[in-house]
C-alpha cells in the first residue's frame, strides 16, 4: 500500500462483508471507518480542532445508523472500490451535516414576494 493510499479497499469490502455476517460492525471496520473520516475531514478547513473532531463523530454516527444499507452481495473486486466511494460519500455528508448543526445559517434577511411589493422580514 502507498503512502497516498492510507486504506486498502479490499480490506474495507472484506470487513463489511464480516459485518454483515455478525450484523454489527467489526471492531476493524470501525477503525477503517474512523481512519477514513480522519483522513476526509483534513481535506476541509476548521477553524477550531474541536468542531473537526465533533464533524467526525456526526460522520461516525451516520455510518454506525446506516452502514447496513451497502449492498455486500456481489463480492467482487470491484465492490470494493464502490464500498469505498460510497462509504466516502456517507462521511462527507456525515461531515456536512455535523457543520450545519454546529453552525447553522442564520439568515435575518428573508424576502418574500408579493404581487409586487416586496417584503423584508428580521
Amino acid at each position: 500500500m502507498s503512502k497516498k493510499n492510507y486504506l486498502d479497499a479490499n480490506h474495507l469490502l472484506v470487513e463489511l462483508i464480516k459485518s454483515k455476517e455478525q450484523d454489527e460492525l467489526t471492531p476493524k471496520a470501525i477503525e477503517y471507518f474512523f481512519l477514513m473520516a480522519q483522513k476526509i475531514s483534513e481535506s476541509l478547513s476548521y477553524k477550531y480542532e474541536e468542531d473537526r473532531n465533533d464533524c467526525i463523530m456526526f460522520a461516525m454516527e451516520i455510518i454506525v445508523r446506516y452502514w447496513r444499507n451497502f449492498n455486500t452481495s456481489g463480492k467482487q473486486e470491484s465492490d470494493a472500490k464502490y464500498a469505498f466511494s460510497y462509504f466516502t460519500t456517507v462521511i462527507f455528508n456525515g461531515l456536512a451535516r455535523g457543520w450545519g448543526q454546529l453552525h447553522p445559517i442564520k439568515d435575518s434577511r428573508k424576502v418574500s414576494l408579493s404581487n409586487e411589493n416586496i417584503f423584508n422580514f428580521d
